[in-house]
């Protein structure tokens, strides 16, 4: 008897492994779904995530070795120059693309001193931006952010479009 039992489960097994029926396939589906997300949005999203551990990386080192500058006497007197190499190699080793940047004198009435006004479009992710700006106002004391305009035109995307504006502050001529 116990041999016919085991016969009958037999065989209903195979039919219902044949015929899954409406909640059969259903877990199918649910099945093939999670490992379409695993496959097509999670991997990515590592992928993403260690792009975003290299570029914290990049941005702890930056900050740390950078030098200090202590005082506004150890720059050197052509500070325009000075600026735009230090944001040129500044772009350069964040990985920021930088293909033009414009700057203006400002001089305003109730001041003497000269400003300098620095238009910068950027393009590269968040933290490398962020690295940028950080080694730009370690190596340039006297280096200020007028504005910053951030885009992003869809969330996949790592690269952020941005505009950043500096004023550089400099003793006028007396």
């Amino acid at each position: 008897m116990g041999d016919t039992m085991n016969i009958r489960l037999s065989i209903r097994l195979q039919r219902k492994l044949r015929y899954p029926g409406l909640v059969g396939l259903i877990g199918g589906l649910l099945l093939l779904a999670a490992v379409a997300i695993e496959l097509f949005a999670n991997r990515p999203l590592s992928q993403r995530n260690a792009t975003l551990e290299s570029a914290n990386q990049r941005l702890a080192l930056a900050l740390q070795t950078q030098p200090k500058i202590e005082s506004v006497d150890q720059l050197p007197e052509n500070r325009v120059e000075k600026v735009l190499r230090d944001v040129f190699a500044s772009a350069s080793a964040n990985n920021i693309t930088l293909l033009q940047g414009n700057y203006s004198l400002v001089q305003k009435k109730s001041q003497s001193n000269e400003n300098y006004l620095f238009t910068f479009p950027v393009s590269g992710t968040y933290y490398d931006t962020r690295a940028f700006v950080a080694t730009l106002m370690n190596t340039n004391p006297t280096l200020a952010i007028a504005r910053m305009k951030m885009s992003r035109p869809s969330i996949e995307q790592t690269i952020v479009e941005s505009t950043l504006h500096f004023e550089l502050f400099t003793e006028g001529a007396e």
